[in-house]
């Protein structure tokens, strides 16, 4: 099976696998340089600025001891949580410590 692709060349499918195409062609079709989505200096330098002063707050779904990283793994496979998934290598110390 084949199929055309903008520049004439041929995409040749076998057993799950391509043929001919060039990594770099394929992204500068799926992401066209008057739409980018990549980063400017100005944009990471606003981010920056915004996590020092505190206005950024990552959302946290759970957290999960070393000890059940596996329940942890289990959960982000399963595709249904909103924000991070922590995996903590410790017990955090307590604020009596």
């Amino acid at each position: 099976m084949s199929r055309a692709r903008r520049d004439g060349r041929d995409v040749r499918r076998n057993g799950g696998t391509r043929r001919d195409v060039e990594p770099v062609a394929v992204l500068r079709e799926a992401a066209p340089a008057d739409r980018s989505y990549g980063r400017n200096r100005a944009d990471i330098q606003a981010t920056l600025e915004w996590a020092a002063a505190g206005k950024l707050k990552p959302v946290i779904d759970s957290i999960y001891p070393l000890d059940r990283a596996g329940e942890a793994f289990a959960h982000l496979r399963s595709r249904n949580f909103l924000g991070k998934i922590l995996v903590e290598p410790f017990e955090p110390a307590s604020e009596s410590d």
